[in-house]
């Protein structure tokens, strides 16, 4: 006799074939999509990576490039400060008996500015004893440093000879001889000149600081140039720095009258 089976027999039997599973090639095809949807996935974050390290390093090196031009900014300002008037208004003289001077710029080998200045923490003299010899109220200075005497008409450069201390301030022996006869108030401070400069190091262009010594200040700038600008009463110093990845700054400072 010939077996039968009810409807709901073949029902579940069917549904029972349709729920066999996946073959092999459907297996196949969607490791190739879940592969190629992984490498879709990858080089996306890669590409965000890529992108975000470059935000990264622009924003650091602006962050750098501002801090360098308020420096700069800063130095030009101070050029030829003493308390009294800046040194263009004084009778100056250095060691070798030329005249001092607040700002320069030199062109060869390769630009370098130059800006001189007093300290700005300066002592007041009390006492000119001789030529050689001042006292000052406080006790700032050593003995090796350059340093500038100045009052309101006269300004000149010469060498800590040696140093001794009495009461709150200091005998200053200098190495050299006044040149000028000071008036009070008279003041002494450390004679300062900064330079900025561009210099190659390892085949690669960077821009230099020096005072006492010289440090590598920007290895991101390429090149330097520096103009002086007049407008009406008041001199502008023009400064041009070129960045390494070919962009240009230019920004304009007011010099101290």
């Amino acid at each position: 006799m010939k077996e039968r089976h009810s409807p709901r027999v073949k029902k579940i039997a069917k549904i029972a074939a349709g729920s066999r599973g996946f073959g092999l090639p459907e297996i196949l095809i969607s490791l190739f999509l879940s592969s190629f949807i992984l490498l879709a996935l990858v080089n996306q974050y890669l590409g965000i990576k890529k992108e975000h390290q470059q935000i990264e390093a622009w924003l650091g090196q602006n962050t750098e490039v501002q801090l360098l031009i308020d420096l700069m900014r800063d130095s030009v300002r101070r050029a030829g400060f003493t308390p009294c008037l800046t040194i263009p208004h004084l009778l100056t003289s250095d060691v070798q008996g030329k005249p001092l001077f607040s700002l320069a710029i030199k062109h060869k080998p390769a630009t370098m500015l130059i800006i001189n200045r007093m300290h700005e923490e300066f002592d007041e003299i009390s006492a000119i004893s001789d030529s050689n010899q001042v006292r000052t109220k406080t006790r700032i200075l050593k003995a090796g440093q350059t340093i500038l005497i100045a009052d309101c008409y006269h300004a000149e450069t010469s060498v800590v000879k040696s140093i001794k201390a009495i009461g709150n301030g200091q005998i200053v022996d200098l190495m050299n001889p006044l040149i000028f006869n000071y008036q009070q108030p008279a003041y002494i401070g450390e004679w300062l000149e900064e330079k900025y400069f561009i210099r190659k190091v390892k085949n690669q262009n960077a821009l230099y600081y020096g005072r006492n010594r010289f440090d590598e200040l920007a290895p991101f700038v390429d090149d330097l140039a520096v103009q002086l600008l007049r407008k009406k009463d008041n001199i502008l110093v023009r400064i041009i720095l070129d960045l390494n990845h070919g962009k240009n700054i230019q920004f304009d400072t007011k010099l101290r009258a």
